[in-house]
């Protein structure tokens, strides 16, 4: 005998597992009638969390590593000018 029970206080007075709101067992979610909508709206969530952290985790290192190697032949070129004007100062010394 369970001693569990639901109150809906919205609906008072409709049996919930007839209304299709309270699934009787974990299993059931997966085998109910509205299975395939249950499982279509829990891998769409999973998808909506991915996107999630893809945007919050991944893509602001990955931007930022973009950048800084996109400004590496610039880089260069300003070191290659300093090493001239190093070199010019050490021949006038």
């Amino acid at each position: 005998m369970s001693t569990r029970f639901r109150v809906d206080l919205l609906h008072p007075g409709g049996d919930l597992r007839q209304m299709g709101w309270v699934a009787q067992s974990w299993a059931e979610w997966f085998t109910s009638p509205d299975a395939p909508r249950r499982l279509a709206m829990f891998s769409l969530s999973c998808a909506a969390v991915l996107v999630v952290i893809q945007v919050a985790v991944i893509l602001p290192p990955y931007w930022r590593l973009s950048s800084d190697l996109n400004a590496v032949p610039g880089l260069r070129r300003d070191l290659t000018a300093r090493q001239t004007d190093l070199d010019l100062l050490k021949s006038n010394l």
